[in-house]
């Protein structure tokens, strides 16, 4: 079982879209192709992964799973509410200014959660 490591110990940062494709395929654990490897504004790599779900209380709900999971790894994403049931999370280390292992680990762990009663059957396009 792989877990996150304090922010303080050797966890380099993933700076260029090149290199964060390359370490995502030497991580040691896999996530769902469905998280994407996106740039904010200020041009950080992020870990994005949008969900439609099949209401609005089934939003919240997902939130408070991913919450859970979040909280028990001490490691905080950032999660959207678009309208009213589409979700987006975001995970980078606030640390590091951008991607590290820990949430390629995080993204896998949220993976595992089981969210089939909560969203849409149509998922938005990657």
């Amino acid at each position: 079982m792989h877990v996150c490591c304090a922010s303080s110990q050797d966890n380099s940062q993933v700076s260029e879209r090149s290199s964060a494709t390359r370490f995502r395929m030497l991580m040691p654990v896999q996530v769902d192709a469905r998280w994407q490897i996106v740039e904010d504004s200020e041009k950080r790599l992020r870990l994005r992964r949008v969900m439609r779900t099949k209401n609005f209380t089934k939003a919240l709900e997902l939130f408070q799973r991913v919450g859970q999971v979040a909280e028990a790894e001490g490691h905080h994403p950032d999660l959207h509410l678009e309208g009213w049931n589409n979700v987006s999370i975001e995970l980078w280390t606030h640390a590091r200014n951008g991607l590290s292992e820990n949430d390629f680990i995080v993204a896998a762990k949220f993976d595992d959660i089981d969210l089939a009663d909560l969203l849409s059957k149509r998922q938005p396009e990657l």
